[in-house]
């Protein structure tokens, strides 16, 4: 079975699912033909994984009208325009309507005539949809996240005839911006199936799909036999090891963290927090807050690293934290995938009652949930781990179990394997 995935990057370290979905969905016999619409990171690359076909590079539409983007980008894809023109001009007009069309409806209020991000991504599509007609063989087409790279799924699906589905994640279900009106039922409604990572966001998309039996529930997963526990004793550390792993944004609660370990240093428990992750928007107010509570000595902001460096990581630390947040635009986690790699190690988590989160974690079982923005609950959770090792490795034992329950990736992706199995051939919808 030959099926194209369009990504918006590949591969990307805060998108390791996606890579460990493409590695194994390949191992299972799928021809996955890549589609990326940026590069991705070079630290996440590796020998096992399929490259991908990468879009010629566009210029920034932000602060740029429409016409001016056009004449400077439009000649790298004018022979896709061309091809279109020759090869099916009835399907390419009526794509081309789609997008504009989709560009006045879903126009930002006081924001301008059209909403132009729908114009590149039609671009996109006919690029992609010329190099699929021309290799030949795909069956489906499939998308990460229902925001972009579904819309362009969805016009490469217009141009080609060929059916689309997608997986959805979290922001681009939740924040409207990513799905203005009733662009999100739309895109269910024209796609053959969709995914997503956790039962909170299945209840969410059934809710707006007219055919809820299309939304499917399925983990990511991560691979077991890479994220395992070290030899573990219930001993105290003369220095109790955290450990945080995200982006550094708002949604991740880093900054409830670094005030618990405020209220932890005045406890006089001795400790060294690590948060490894990507900078992001509060990368800045981090490091402020870190001077303002006097912890420089105790808390350190690291870079990103591949996830082979990630699991000695863990096995080193003691405790790991990830205190997530709903922010205001309605972005927010689903399952994040560091949580499940700490837990396969044997880590015992403290984490927060947000989004998918309980699926995973059962609170004194296998993890401990704080409500959100508590930082002096989120101490309290740390000190009790910190002063009794023996119930970390309690919970620890007990997540890594979850994990091989719930989390396994070659038990997750067999699910997803038979939903291509199943849809892969089947006429495109018109949306």
């Amino acid at each position: 079975m030959k099926i194209a995935y369009i990504l918006k990057g590949y591969p990307r370290l805060s998108e390791s699912f996606i890579a460990n979905e493409v590695r194994l969905l390949g191992q299972m016999g799928m021809d996955l033909q890549l589609f990326s619409i940026k590069k991705g990171d070079a630290m996440a690359s590796s020998d096992d994984l399929p490259p991908a076909h990468y879009l010629p590079a566009v210029s920034s539409l932000s602060g740029t009208g429409l016409l001016a983007w056009l004449k400077q980008n439009l000649p790298t894809y004018r022979e896709d325009q061309r091809f279109w023109l020759r090869h099916n001009p009835a399907r390419y007009l009526s794509a081309l309507g789609f997008a504009l069309k989709s560009a006045m409806k879903y126009r930002n209020q006081g924001g301008g005539l059209i909403k132009k991000t729908f114009i590149k991504e039609f671009l996109f599509a006919t690029h992609i949809a010329r190099e699929i007609i021309q290799r030949g063989g795909v069956e489906h087409l499939h998308a990460h996240f229902c925001h972009d790279a579904t819309m362009v799924a969805w016009m490469v699906s217009r141009l080609t005839g060929i059916p689309f589905s997608f997986t959805a994640h979290a922001k681009d279900i939740y924040q409207e911006g990513m799905n203005p009106k009733d662009l999100l039922q739309r895109k269910l409604s024209a796609a053959s199936f969709a995914v997503t990572c956790t039962q909170t966001n299945v209840t969410f998309l059934k809710d707006r799909c007219t055919q809820p039996d299309k939304v499917h529930g399925i983990y990511h997963g991560l691979n077991t036999g890479m994220f395992k526990p070290r030899d573990v004793c219930a001993a105290i550390r003369p220095v109790a090891r955290l450990v945080a792993v995200g982006r550094m944004v708002e949604k991740k609660g880093f900054i409830y963290l670094i005030e618990a370990c405020g209220l932890l240093r005045d406890r006089g428990i001795p400790f060294a927090l690590d948060i490894i992750g990507e900078q992001g928007d509060q990368t800045t107010l981090l490091e402020f807050a870190i001077r303002k509570h006097a912890l420089t000595d105790h808390i350190r902001l690291l870079s990103p690293m591949p996830q082979a460096n990630l699991v000695g990581i863990y096995r080193e630390s003691d405790v790991f934290v990830l205190p997530c947040v709903v922010v205001a635009d309605g972005d927010r986690d689903g399952i994040p995938n560091v949580m499940a790699e700490a837990m396969a190690c044997g880590l015992p988590v403290v984490v927060t009652d947000v989004s998918g989160i309980p699926e995973i974690v059962n609170n004194g079982r296998n993890g401990v949930i704080v409500p959100p923005r508590d930082s002096a609950a989120l101490a309290d959770a740390i000190a009790d781990l910190i002063a009794h090792p023996e119930k970390g490795v309690s919970l620890g034992s007990a997540a890594r179990a979850s994990i091989e329950t719930v989390f396994d990736a070659s038990r997750t992706h067999e699910s997803l394997k038979s939903l291509f199995d199943r849809f892969a051939g089947r006429a495109a919808h018109a949306g």
